[in-house]
C-alpha cells in the first residue's frame, strides 16, 4: 500500500500505517455520514491533510443548520402546501383571513424555532454540543 504523511507531501511503501499516515486510494477520506470529507485542501503545504478540531466543529455546524433549515421547509410544505399554495394563504386569495393570519404565525413559530436552533449550533464549542441541539418545532396552526 501507498501510506501518506497527513499534512505533508511525503509518502512511502508501507505494509502497515504510521498513526499519523493514511493510505492512499486516489479518493479523499470520508467520515462515517459518508458525504462528509474529512480531509481538506491546504494551499500552504500544497497538499490534502486531516481536518482540524475547528475545521471539523465548523463543518458540523454547517451541515446541522442545513439539515434543520431543510426540515422547516419540509414541515411548512408538509402543512401549508407548495410555494405557490403558501403565497395564495399569505396574500389571501382564496383562502379566509383565518387561514391567511394562521399561516402568517405558522411561518413565523417554524422559523423563530429554526432560528434559536441555529443560534444554539453556532454557539456550541464541540461537535457533541452542535449534536445534542433539538429543535423545538411548533405544532403548526
Amino acid at each position: 500500500m501507498i501510506a501518506i504523511k497527513i499534512g505533508t507531501t511525503s509518502w512511502r511503501q508501507a505494509s502497515t500505517l504510521a498513526a499519523d499516515e493514511v493510505e492512499f486510494t486516489g479518493q479523499y477520506l470520508y467520515e462515517a455520514d459518508g458525504f462528509t470529507s474529512a480531509m481538506v485542501w491546504d494551499a500552504g503545504i500544497n497538499n490534502v491533510r486531516a481536518r482540524n478540531a475547528a475545521e471539523t466543529l465548523a463543518a458540523a455546524k454547517t451541515k446541522r443548520i442545513e439539515a434543520d433549515r431543510q426540515e422547516c421547509r419540509r414541515r411548512l410544505t408538509e402543512h401549508y402546501g407548495d410555494a405557490l399554495e403558501q403565497v395564495s394563504r399569505a396574500s389571501g386569495i382564496g383562502y379566509s383571513a383565518t387561514a391567511q393570519q394562521n399561516h402568517a404565525a405558522g411561518v413565523a413559530a417554524a422559523r423563530d424555532a429554526s432560528n434559536v436552533a441555529r443560534d444554539l449550533i453556532n454557539a456550541a464549542t464541540t461537535v457533541a454540543q452542535v449534536e445534542a441541539v433539538t429543535v423545538q418545532w411548533p405544532v403548526l396552526p
